[in-house]
């Protein structure tokens, strides 16, 4: 099915407007003298507070959790302020939050598990991709950029999500926060992801993927994303960094960590992308 099909589709689905969309071999979508737009360039997205707002999902999870602890819930602000680092971490800030801490990783376990079942009844209630974001990726996706999702929510959480959002086919490799042993801001997420999109098909300026852990060449891979976490695993990884405005994320906190270019808007994003509607 072509993009401006999809987008039609997707509109009628989700009841909203039709925008204007540029077709594959549009040439206002590539300006190849921009550092960010080479169609042949990795692109490795985070997904919560980047692709997709997923902030009023894991509050109701949460307070899910914390009711079935006999605790009040807690505000949607007070909950995304602990999102980032995975589930494990978001489960066991939020009970601090009401005075409860977790004694040992038996007891961790447990709690995720409560607030595993909330949020994989109710994952897809609220969430949805900022405005625009839907778009970009097809388009993206349509001109044969390789592409990648490397977040910390668990994997099968994030599968599910692009799925229900008909973008899963526009990713050649999903990496959550459980599919290694480490995660963001730990590099070897994010090279994981590019050896996956090289496996793919794909093949950059350097040739051959590379080991685990070790830093390839950064011209050929970008990493976007809404916190520190995304540009310092970048720094780690030795890929370019692009980081967002919008989403989940301590704006101040993501301005002074690594990154190579900022984007305020899903439009200026697309601009540095070379791939504009």
């Amino acid at each position: 099915m072509s993009f401006a099909a999809r987008a039609s589709s997707r509109a009628v689905a989700f009841h909203l407007p039709v925008d204007p969309v540029s077709l594959p071999g549009d040439d206002t979508r590539m300006n190849p003298s921009q550092r960010f737009s080479d169609p042949e360039q990795i692109l490795l997205w985070d997904l919560d507070g980047t692709l997709v707002d997923t902030s009023r999902d894991l509050a109701a999870a949460i307070n899910g959790m914390l009711k079935e602890y006999g605790y009040p819930v807690l505000e949607t602000d007070v909950v995304v302020g602990h999102v980032g680092r995975g589930a494990r971490n978001l489960v066991t800030r939020c009970l601090e939050e009401r005075g409860h801490s977790l004694a040992d990783g038996s007891e961790t376990d447990q709690a995720l598990a409560v607030f595993d079942q909330h949020y994989d009844r109710n994952l897809l209630a609220t969430t949805t991709p900022y405005p625009g974001i839907w778009e970009l990726i097809w388009r993206l996706a349509d001109r044969g950029q390789r592409m990648a999702v490397v977040t910390n929510k668990p994997e099968g959480f994030s599968r599910k999500i692009l799925d229900g959002l008909d973008l899963s086919a526009c990713f050649q490799a999903v990496v959550g926060g459980d599919t290694l042993p480490t995660h963001k801001p730990d590099p070897q997420p994010l090279n994981f992801a590019r050896r996956q999109c090289r496996a793919s098909g794909f093949r950059g300026s350097s040739g051959s993927p590379g080991t685990p852990g070790s830093a390839e060449p950064r011209d050929e891979t970008i990493m976007i994303g809404d916190t520190w976490i995304d540009g310092e695993s970048a720094r780690a990884a030795g890929v370019s960094a692009i980081l967002v405005g919008w989403g989940l994320g301590d704006r101040d906190r993501a301005r002074q960590a690594y990154h190579d270019s900022w984007a305020e808007t899903v439009e200026e994003l697309a601009a540095l992308l070379g791939a504009s509607s």
